[in-house]
C-alpha cells in the first residue's frame, strides 16, 4: 500500500493545509514527500471524508433567522441584515436602512400614501431611496417635530427626502412631538392643518418608522419634552422602546398614558391597521423593544441587523 493510500497519512495533510493553513509546498518540505503526493492525499481526504468543506453564506443564515422570527411573531415579512466582523454600529444602521429603501422599492406605487417618522434611522433610509417617477404618491409626517440642531433628524429634510424620491406630495406636521398639557395638545390637534395631516397619516396604507429605546440622550430628551428622571422613570415602570415618541412595556402597552395623550402624531394602535408597517432598527440594545412593537402588533414588517435578530430570538 503506497502512502497516498493511507487515511492516517492523508489526514495529517489536511490538517496541515486546512487547518494549519500551510501551503502543498511547506507541506511536501516539511513531511519529505512531492507536491503531487500532497495533492493526492488531500484529494483523498476529501473523497474518504475525512475533511469535509463548508462554505458558510451569511446571507442564508440571515435569511433563515428571518423567517424564525416572522413565525414567531405572525408577521408578514421579516429582513435580516448581516453584521460587518467588527459589529459596527453605525454600519449596521446603515445596512438596516438600505434595506429599508430596497423593501420601499417594491411596495410603493402610484397613488401610495406613506406615513413616516423622523431620526437618525429614518434620515438613512430617506437618504437610500430609489427615485421613482410615480403619480398621486402623498408622504405624510407620522409625529411631531422634536427640537433639534441636528439636520439629519429633522422631520422635514426627511419629508422631503421621500417626497423628491417618489415625486410625492408631502404634508408635515409643524408641532411638537410632546406637549406639556392634554388641553394643548387637542387644541393643537382642533387646527385643521394638522387633523388633516393626522387623518392622512391614519389613511396611509404604509407606515416607516425607527424603533428606539428610552434612552437618556436622546432627541426627546435633548428637546426637553421628557427629563432624565422622567426617562428613568419610564424604564422603572417597565418601558422597553418607543416608537412614533410614545414609549411602551414589553408586550407593546403603554406605559405612562399622559405622556401618551401629551404626544401628536398617529396612536400606536392605529399602526396595527396598515398593509405595511414597517420597523426599522439595528443593535441588540434595541432587541426588547423590538420585540414589544412585535407583540403590541405595531409592525407587520420588520428589518433588522443580525444581532438584534439574535437578541430578539434569545428573548422568547
Amino acid at each position: 500500500m503506497g502512502i497516498v493510500d493511507s487515511d492516517e497519512f492523508c489526514g495529517r495533510v489536511a490538517r496541515l493545509y486546512y487547518g494549519d493553513e500551510l501551503t502543498q509546498a511547506e507541506i511536501a518540505e516539511l513531511l519529505g514527500v512531492s507536491r503531487s503526493v500532497v495533492s493526492r492525499c488531500l484529494s483523498r481526504a476529501r473523497a474518504r471524508r475525512l475533511v469535509q468543506i463548508e462554505v458558510f453564506d451569511p446571507e442564508e443564515v440571515c435569511r433563515e433567522r428571518a423567517e424564525i422570527i416572522r413565525q414567531l411573531f405572525g408577521l408578514r415579512h421579516v429582513v435580516v441584515v448581516p453584521n460587518t466582523e467588527d459589529n459596527d454600529d453605525e454600519e449596521a444602521k446603515r445596512a438596516v436602512s438600505d434595506a429599508a429603501a430596497l423593501y420601499l422599492d417594491s411596495i410603493v406605487r402610484d397613488g401610495s400614501i406613506i406615513a413616516v417618522s423622523w431620526g437618525t434611522t429614518m434620515y438613512e433610509v430617506a437618504k437610500r431611496l430609489i427615485p421613482r417617477k410615480l403619480s398621486g404618491v402623498k408622504v405624510v409626517q407620522l409625529n411631531g417635530n422634536a427640537r433639534s440642531s441636528r439636520t439629519h433628524e429633522n422631520a422635514a429634510t426627511i419629508l422631503m427626502n421621500f417626497a423628491q424620491a417618489y415625486s410625492a406630495e408631502a404634508y408635515s406636521l409643524p408641532v411638537p412631538a410632546v406637549t406639556h398639557s392634554k388641553a394643548l395638545s387637542s387644541q393643537l390637534l382642533a387646527d385643521p392643518a394638522i387633523s388633516l395631516a393626522i387623518d392622512l397619516a391614519r389613511r396611509a396604507e404604509i407606515a416607516v418608522f425607527s424603533i428606539g429605546f428610552p434612552d437618556a440622550r436622546s432627541i426627546l430628551v435633548e428637546s426637553g419634552y421628557v427629563t432624565v428622571q422622567e426617562i428613568a422613570e419610564l424604564v422603572a415602570r417597565g418601558a422597553v422602546g418607543d416608537v412614533c415618541s410614545r414609549y411602551f412595556g414589553a408586550n407593546g402597552e403603554i406605559i405612562d398614558p399622559d405622556l401618551d395623550a401629551r404626544t401628536i402624531g398617529i396612536g400606536l394602535s392605529d399602526l396595527r391597521d396598515k398593509a405595511h408597517s414597517i420597523g426599522v432598527a439595528a443593535g441588540a440594545h434595541k432587541a426588547r423593544g423590538i420585540v414589544g412593537a412585535a407583540r403590541g402588533g405595531y409592525v407587520n414588517t420588520l428589518i433588522v441587523d443580525e444581532l438584534a435578530a439574535l437578541e430578539m430570538m434569545r428573548l422568547v
